[in-house]
């Protein structure tokens, strides 16, 4: 019985080891990270730096979202 606790933590560093491969290669497959962070920041940024909930900005050119490029009426309709 003389080293069956070393050999069992062989086995099992052997089995974590390829759980959290598999892990990550899935996630890698799935393109998680991509979807949890980069999508989501697309709308983000476009309300920091464009003032509306849409993709623009630097990675996105759209016109007429940016507030200097929009049409603003300090006065009501009708007055």
């Amino acid at each position: 019985m003389k080293g069956q606790g070393s050999l069992e933590f062989i086995l099992l560093m052997v089995l974590s080891v390829a759980l959290i491969t598999g892990a990550v290669k899935a996630l890698k497959d799935m393109d998680f990270i991509n979807t949890v962070t980069v999508k989501p920041w697309a709308v983000v940024s476009g309300m920091i730096e464009c003032g509306v909930w849409k993709p623009c900005g630097v990675t996105v050119k759209v016109s007429g979202y940016h507030p200097s490029n929009r049409v603003i009426s300090y006065k009501p309709v009708g007055q």
